[in-house]
């Protein structure tokens, strides 16, 4: 019942919003409900699972990849924990990304330890206070060193 519940709301809500994070525990079914999203979306959304190197490598190129789906609905499913680190990601559809108030209240709610804006462009630069925008291949790139 809560699940159907949730798929309704974010069903309501996501035509109002470029980005929509799904915030939860492990195993509540975040991805399950994300899943259920696309398959009941429509036959041109895309589902891309940054845990799975196949999915990764399609954004090497993020820039491109988002103009190539541009209109679609994609959805990122990653969770970013490293030990007892834990990062907040909002990943926005523009070059000149706004820190959230939303974003900011989920960072807190979970007490994550980084926070990052990934926007279409290729620069790092700050936000707000502890939160930094970059661009995806670059948090990629960051995951990857850091989380060895």
């Amino acid at each position: 019942m809560i699940k159907r519940d949730l798929l309704a709301k974010l069903q309501e809500l996501m035509p109002d919003f470029l980005a929509t994070g799904i915030l939860g525990s492990r195993q509540v079914g975040k991805t399950t409900l994300a899943q259920t999203l696309v398959e009941g979306f429509d036959s041109q959304s895309i589902y891309l699972d940054l845990e799975n190197p196949s999915d990764r490598v399609k954004l090497v190129e993020q820039e491109q990849y988002f103009d190539l789906h541009e209109g679609k609905l994609i959805i990122l499913d990653f969770v970013i924990q490293m030990g007892s680190q834990l990062w907040a990601v909002e990943i926005k559809r523009t070059r000149s990304p706004k820190l959230s108030k939303d974003f900011l209240i989920a960072s807190k709610d979970v007490e994550a330890t980084h926070q990052f804006v990934v926007y279409t462009g290729n620069e790092e630069f700050p936000l707000g206070e502890n939160t930094n925008t970059i661009g995806l291949a670059d948090l990629m790139q960051r995951l990857k060193t850091e989380g060895h």
